[in-house]
């Protein structure tokens, strides 16, 4: 199924559907695939900074840890 603007023409009070071209599907697929990254990209560092705060929790964080935590909050 292609992509669709939806306009509304206040002068007629009607609703148009205008398809993508295909620069602006290109465009769009790119968009998406960008966003797919920056979600698992996002999952990691919640992983890492989750794992982290349990070490902290447990008193079993080294320093290196602990310094890698203080970077992850910022």
């Amino acid at each position: 199924m292609s992509r669709i603007h939806t306009v509304f023409d206040a002068d007629t009070q009607t609703q148009m559907d205008i398809p993508f071209t295909a620069e602006e599907e290109a465009e769009r697929d790119e968009q998406e695939a960008q966003e797919e990254i920056y979600v698992i990209q996002l999952a990691e560092w919640q992983a890492q900074k989750d794992s982290l705060e349990a070490k902290l929790a447990d008193d079993s964080i080294t320093f290196e840890e602990m310094k890698e935590l203080m970077r992850l909050r910022r």
